[in-house]
């Protein structure tokens, strides 16, 4: 692990951070407040460099929303974002970076509207995909690709969406979007309109060299409202995951043509009575064909109470075609524990977190999945740390993490920290 550096110019307010990593390149997002003009101006910085060393700031915006970031093991790396325009209205732009070259003119993909960003993806190839919602709260979900070396072209419609979709793409060049929908229950006229709704997850797969998405697939159909589902990529193929009941989720693996595997039950979590934490997984998926879920889980104070005594990280991993593991804790028992972030290497799984306490001084921890056992490697001091910012992605050979430091709560935004694992 090298030492946590800060990222983040001494003039921004850091209030939300973005990594990609990919080719041994790492690629990182800043977005908060210029302190020196005017405080109420927020920024959209970007840094892009090796494993070891990154490239001086680059500002691409102003007055941007959210924004997300994405590497090829091509190099090629796709920063997107929404934009607030005059009117009130968002705009999606984005901007590519070509390997070895620093981020190209920024383009805008769709020029106003109700606009809520979703998730960039590269291939392998430097193909480029990018996906949002249009509308709020519901609406036609969207996506763009880029070509190696082109523009994002025509947006084409995925379905509608309950939220915007998310991405993955595959090592063999296939991008896998994901979603969520919640259509009106059918009912034979005269009846009055449907109130009732089913939770229906849907994904669809664009194959590589294809020109659009290949028709969606209904992985499931749910009688309770759930959030988004989650993906996940690696080495070892990529992974679609979501909530079904409870705490309780389903799994199917993508496999190369886009041919999505029969749905395996993952861990339940354990929650806190009337607390609410991170519901979703991270995944590491090594060549070896396993798949290493991570996932924060609450600890009761006890049987009779409904208050959080301490949050731990907990795993399981499920072996090509078989079914996942009993869990195991990870973190410090004791302590709060964040919401974890994981990413495959080829031959191994690296997952971070930070936990503390009163008692605690906040603390980055770092854990690494090799030839079947984990190592829990010493804490790092992060003062200040925002558990809920902590990124990760994972290249061909290195891990980079990032988060955001407060040393002043009073003051808006913080700092950014990166620290890289390389074996």
């Amino acid at each position: 692990m090298s030492a946590p550096q800060r990222v983040s110019p001494s003039n921004l307010g850091v209030q939300g951070v973005a990594i990609g990593a990919g080719a041994g390149r790492t690629a990182i997002l800043l977005e908060g407040y210029d302190r020196r003009p005017n405080p109420d101006v927020t920024t959209l910085t970007a840094r892009l460099g090796t494993a070891t060393s990154l490239g001086s700031p680059q500002t691409l915006a102003r007055t941007s929303v959210i924004s997300q970031v994405a590497v090829g093991a091509d190099g090629t790396a796709v920063a997107a974002w929404t934009e607030y325009l005059p009117n009130g209205a968002r705009a999606l732009k984005a901007a590519i970076a070509r390997p070895n070259a620093r981020f190209g003119t920024v383009r805008t993909v769709v020029p106003a509207g109700s606009v809520s960003l979703g998730d960039v993806a590269v291939t392998a190839q430097g193909r480029a995909v990018l996906t949002w919602r249009e509308g709020d709260p519901t609406g036609p979900a969207q996506v763009a690709i880029a070509p190696p070396g082109g523009r994002f072209g025509t947006p084409r419609p995925l379905g509608d969406a309950q939220g915007p979709p998310v991405l993955a793409a595959a090592p063999d060049g296939t991008v896998i979007a994901s979603w969520i929908d919640a259509p009106p229950s059918p009912q034979p006229p005269p009846a009055p309109a449907p109130t009732d709704r089913t939770w229906e997850v849907y994904a669809a797969t664009l194959a590589p060299g294809a020109s659009r998405f290949g028709a969606a697939t209904q992985l499931d159909s749910l009688q309770v409202g759930i959030s988004g589902p989650g993906v996940g990529s690696g080495p070892g193929g990529a992974a679609v995951y979501w909530r079904f009941e409870g705490m309780l989720r389903r799994f199917v693996s993508v496999l190369p043509g886009g041919v999505f595997t029969p749905a395996v039950a993952t861990p339940p979590m354990r929650t806190a009575a009337g607390i609410g934490l991170e519901d979703e997984l991270s995944l590491g998926l090594p060549s070896n064909g396993s798949t290493v879920a991570v996932w924060q889980d609450a600890v009761p104070e006890g049987a009779e109470s409904s208050g959080l005594a301490s949050s731990v990280v907990s795993t399981s991993t499920r072996l090509r075609g078989g079914a996942f593991g009993a869990p195991r804790t990870l973190s410090a028992r004791g302590l709060l524990a964040g919401a974890p972030e994981a990413g495959a290497l080829t031959d191994r799984t690296v997952a971070a977190w930070s936990e503390g306490s009163k008692a605690t001084p906040a603390r980055l921890r770092v854990a690494v999945r090799y030839r079947g056992a984990w190592t829990v490697r010493r804490p790092i001091a992060t003062p200040g740390v925002d558990s809920n910012t902590l990124g990760l992605a994972a290249g061909r050979k290195h891990v980079p993490m990032i988060w955001i430091q407060r040393k002043n709560i009073r003051e808006p935004g913080g700092e950014a920290y990166l620290a890289t694992y390389r074996p």
